[in-house]
């Protein structure tokens, strides 16, 4: 009888520990070691100390806390300086309206780059957020748009006044800057078969903090400094205060997907 008892409890005690190793260590394996993903799309948005971008990354991934990535990126770019106002209401301009004085071009840069992300966390820390830094580079292509007012003028030979929506010129210039001769701003559309070019380039450097870093979506939240530098001064306003370059701090949000 008690050899029986032997023999049934030793079959028994294989038969789990072969179940064990087939599903246990294997299911176990599966979730906290290996590539499980090589590849993953995002959208990101972006705010920044003086503007805003929405970008598209496509990255591939070496290894599970390693993602090398490219991106497209268009974005806005307002100088520092530049604060918001009111006209006053007259019989032409009707009621209030806003404008930015000085003001004088749009920025709107188109940034390529190439970059990594690298996560410091264990892959067996599956829960929690997920620390790590990321880095990129590349060119940036930047769009500048005459930015028209509304100004308010007065006929020659007579004190009938009309408005007339204009860019910055020197010839405009005193008119232009004369805030009770501004009716507003013209339509952000206005202006732009006029448009010039700035080639240059950018770089970011920043931190990641990520939710689900090594699951199949892609959530991630990043903070830092980026830098554009154009070969030639980017004039927004004016004055002399234009620079060829921009230091901004920002803070984006990376939506997405791996498979």
């Amino acid at each position: 009888m008690v050899k029986t008892f032997i023999l049934i409890f030793v079959f028994l005690s294989t038969e789990m520990l072969s179940a064990q190793r087939t599903i246990e260590p294997k299911g176990f394996d599966h979730l906290q070691k290996g590539i499980i993903y090589n590849r993953e799309w995002s959208l990101v948005p972006t705010l920044h100390t003086n503007g805003f971008a929405l970008a598209f990354s496509k990255a591939t991934l070496p290894k599970y806390n390693i993602t090398h990535f490219r991106k497209i990126e268009i974005g806005y770019l307002k100088h520092p300086r530049e604060h918001s106002q009111s006209t006053a209401p007259t019989q032409l301009s009707g009621g209030f309206k806003s404008y930015t004085y000085g003001k004088i071009n749009y920025f709107f840069p188109i940034r390529v780059t190439m970059g990594i992300k690298r996560y410091l966390s264990e892959k067996s820390k599956r829960r929690g957020v997920a620390l790590g830094y990321t880095y990129e580079g590349g060119v940036s292509l930047g769009i500048l748009k005459p930015y028209q007012l509304k100004l308010i003028k007065t006929n020659l030979g007579s004190e009938e006044s009309f408005i007339s929506q204009e860019a910055y010129t020197e010839e405009n210039a005193e008119l232009f800057l004369d805030p009770s001769k501004i009716a507003g701003r013209a339509g952000i559309f206005k202006g732009f078969n006029d448009f010039t070019i700035r080639p240059g380039m950018t770089v970011k450097a920043g931190a990641l903090f990520a939710w689900g870093a090594y699951d199949n979506r892609v959530l991630a939240l990043e903070t830092g400094v980026m830098l554009d530098l154009y070969y030639k001064e980017i004039a927004l306003v004016a004055n002399d205060q234009n620079q060829p370059y921009a230091i901004n701090f920002y803070v984006s949000m990376h939506f997405g997907k791996r498979y």
